[in-house]
């Protein structure tokens, strides 16, 4: 049996991949990035916080810096 592959911010190719993630893996992401989630009711909260960490992360990503 193969230990569980969390999902990282940068093996998303697209801002639509991140529309299709479940609200579990939404907030493992945000988990792992250390993110604070508490207070989202809403798929469309926890997806709004992904998106910019995805974002952030494809920025740093592109000026040669690595999470």
């Amino acid at each position: 049996m193969q230990p569980r592959k969390f999902p990282q911010l940068l093996d998303f190719q697209s801002e639509n991949e991140l529309h299709e993630l479940s609200v579990r893996e939404l907030k493992e992401i945000l988990f792992l990035n250390r993110v604070d989630f508490k207070g989202c009711v809403e798929k469309t909260e926890l997806l709004e916080r992904v998106i910019r960490l995805w974002q952030d992360a494809i920025s740093h990503k592109d000026d040669g810096e690595l999470f």
